[in-house]
């Protein structure tokens, strides 16, 4: 059955030692029949010729006188026991006509055999699942070197994200920290503002207050009040009397105004004297004698220098702290840019990694089959060339997943249906690997049976060939008893032809 196969198919499945094994076993088989066959074929009594020859011996018999009678009684009688051999062509024919075929080949086995063929059957099957069991195999160990590889990527991507966080967490740090010393440094800033603001309130008895739409920066704020209160305290009119504090005020006939732009202020005026106070030069003739008004307009116009620049030194530090304020707000403007290109360099980092363990697990669920997976390669691919799409549309990513789950739903029941398929032909392997052991057992037994039924071949044919040589012999002496029977008849003939010729001449 084998050699009935395609000349393709022997090359691809070449002949396994177990195909050997069932054809060695069908000749043994073979041949035990024929030897059965041959131990009870029935001896054909319409080739014995003993019933002529002693018919033939009779008959001279009656006619021989005692004298005569010499034949040997033995050969006789070995020739009426024993019927005259055929010669070894003629017995040779004898055999082949009657089905033994000792002399001549052995017989092949016959394909026709439903063990044989069953086994056959069962051999190729084997093979079969064999190779598909490989090539599974195969499939398997590259899915899972596509998992490490992808889980890989995966590793690397979320340290990625983990470091992006850090960077991002350390950047809120620092920025918190800055957002913290400019406030303490405001505070700072603000502190002797309301100190002198509260002085100029307690000496003019009256505080300047700003409209409320142009309450925007606090320390802008302290500045104005504190510039619009010492433009007052100048404005004040000279006083003689005693009068302080709000009834000096109340009597003031120049109304104070409530923002510096209402009025020049003294640094807008020419040749007033905070400029003169400012350079250190005045007219020497205006001070007088401490105690008397012009030494309280000298301590007031000292005191008015003092802040003026006292003013002026606060307004280059305020100068040089919004520089360095604008500075750090552009830095923290950077900083919160790189920030969020991080964040947004994570995110992505993150629904690439996403899109790795989906495909992970795509590929994961697709690995049992050589269909299954490409179609899930194809798939893992389109969803990557989609995924580029995802981050600049929102919406588009979301069809693509709800796309997606629908179709990894499906492929998890045909991979379902496909695990079942497969653990039904796994039960069915089981199932032929059990009957293939109990064939073996069966086939060994079988075996154990052979090999006695092979001594006992051995011993009939030794038997057998033993009486073929006696049978030889047998041949032999009656060819010899023959001969000399044939001799003695003819000197019998003769004798009884000189009788009768006798008898004639005494009866003429």
């Amino acid at each position: 059955m084998y050699r009935r196969l395609p000349r393709t198919l022997r090359a691809k499945y070449p002949k396994p030692p177990q195909v050997k094994m069932v054809l060695s076993l069908v000749r043994m088989r073979h041949l035990i029949h024929l030897a059965r066959d041959e131990e009870e074929a029935p001896e054909d009594p319409a080739d014995d010729p003993a019933k002529d020859l002693s018919a033939s011996v009779k008959t001279p018999s009656k006619t021989l006188s005692p004298q005569e009678e010499t034949i040997d009684s033995e050969e006789l009688e070995r020739a009426k026991d024993s019927p005259r051999a055929p010669p070894k062509k003629n017995l040779k024919e004898h055999d082949t006509n009657k089905g033994i075929k000792i002399s001549k080949n052995p017989s092949m086995p016959s394909m026709d055999d439903p063990i044989a063929r069953e086994m056959m059957d069962m051999a190729i099957r084997h093979i079969g699942f064999r190779n598909e069991a490989e090539s599974l195999k195969v499939s398997l160990k590259k899915s899972q070197h596509r998992a490490d590889e992808l889980e890989a990527k995966l590793e690397a991507a979320e340290k990625a994200l983990e470091e992006a966080r850090a960077k991002a967490t350390t950047a809120e740090e620092k920025l918190a920290g800055e957002k913290s010393k400019m406030a303490t440094r405001e505070v700072d800033i603000r502190l002797p503002l309301d100190t002198l603001n509260s002085s100029f309130t307690n000496k003019i008895g009256h505080s300047y207050e700003m409209p409320e739409n142009r309450k925007t920066d606090p320390l802008l704020y302290s500045l104005t009040v504190l510039e619009a209160n010492s433009v007052r305290k100048r404005r004040l009119p000279r006083r003689r009397g005693p009068p302080r504090g709000r009834s000096a005020l109340l009597r003031c006939p120049r109304p104070a105004p409530r923002w510096p732009d209402a009025a020049p202020s003294a640094q807008q005026r020419p040749g007033h004297p905070r400029e003169a106070l400012a350079r250190g030069t005045g007219p020497p003739g205006r001070r007088r004698s401490r105690g008397g008004p012009s030494d309280r307009v000298g301590i007031f116009r000292a005191t008015i220098q003092a802040m003026h620049v006292g003013l002026g030194m606060l307004g280059a530090e305020l100068a040089q702290e919004e520089a360095r304020l604008a500075a750090e707000r552009t830095r923290i403007a950077e900083a919160s840019r790189r920030f969020h290109q991080a964040v947004e360099v994570g995110r992505q980092a993150n629904e690439a990694s996403h899109l790795h363990r989906e495909e992970a697990r795509c590929e994961e669920a697709c690995h049992e089959a050589k269909e299954i997976r490409a179609d899930a390669q194809d798939e893992a691919e389109e969803l990557l060339t989609d995924a580029r799409g995802w981050v600049e549309a929102t919406e588009e990513r979301e069809e693509a997943l709800a796309t997606r789950e629908r179709d990894i739903t499906a492929r998890e029941g045909a991979l379902t249906a496909r695990e079942e398929a497969v653990a039904t032909r796994e039960a069915e392997v089981g199932a032929l690997g059990l009957e293939f052991s109990h064939r073996e057992e069966e086939a060994t037994r079988r075996e154990g049976d052979l090999s006695i039924h092979e001594n006992e071949l051995v011993m009939e044919r030794t038997h057998l060939e033993t009486l073929e040589g006696q049978l030889e012999e047998g041949q032999k002496k009656l060819e010899d008893s023959q001969a000399s029977y044939d001799n003695r008849l003819a000197r019998a003939n003769t004798w009884l032809a000189k009788k009768e010729k006798g008898l004639q001449d005494t009866a003429s």
